[in-house]
């Protein structure tokens, strides 16, 4: 699945939209379309669990920056709300952990033929 993710921005704040493409149980790749990490993408670790009829438990490792992220993807009312905890920036002595929420939109569904 491919989906465009529009982070929940507050008057202040810059809008941040991100490109996921799901590629398999244990990998999902991104990129930043708008924001402050504009330009940057990468593949990284994931898992997920379904709870319910398209609500899944998703959660990410991070690589550039050490964090862990947590959210629920609820394809019913196409939103995501969550965390990420881990290291504030290459400062290992100092933690970072804020939430994440986003409005969900899917862009395509590939299905591979076995």
């Amino acid at each position: 699945m491919r989906s465009l993710a529009c982070a929940i921005s507050t008057p202040t704040a810059r809008p941040k939209r991100y490109e996921h493409i799901y590629l398999n149980d244990n990998f999902y790749a991104w990129q930043c379309l708008d924001g402050v990490e504009k330009g940057l993408a990468d593949v990284d670790r994931c898992h997920y669990v379904q709870v319910a009829e398209d609500l899944y438990l998703f959660v990410w490792r991070e690589k550039i920056i050490p964090t862990l992220g947590v959210i629920l993807i609820d394809l019913q009312q196409m939103r995501t709300d969550g965390k990420i905890m881990g290291y504030q920036g290459s400062d290992f002595g100092a933690l970072s952990n804020f939430p994440v929420g986003a409005s969900a939109k899917i862009l395509n569904v590939t299905r591979h033929q076995e």
